[in-house]
């Protein structure tokens, strides 16, 4: 059997804000893409104590800091724009 058929895969929304068309269109991937893959929400905040996170919403924060940690020379000082690419490095 081929294992690359079982294997799920992965899809990222990535924001640097949360509001109600964040959250119904992190739904809607889930509903769309039900079978084989899993949906994750990656958010880039500056305070994670202002950051409201419905229930079910397999989601994870960044900030600068935590992107800093990786010891990466960042293209710029800001992950908007700039460094956006770096959260993908984290755990």
């Amino acid at each position: 059997m081929n294992t690359y058929l079982t294997m799920k895969q992965a899809v990222l929304l990535s924001t640097h804000f949360i509001n109600d068309f964040v959250i119904n269109s992190y739904h809607k991937l889930c509903l769309d893409l039900m079978q084989g893959y899993d949906v994750f929400l990656l958010i880039n905040v500056n305070d994670s104590s202002k950051v409201s996170i419905p229930a079910g919403v397999q989601c994870y924060l960044c900030d600068l800091e935590s992107v800093n940690s990786l010891g990466y020379n960042p293209i710029r000082e800001n992950l908007l724009p700039g460094s956006c690419h770096f959260p993908l490095l984290r755990e």
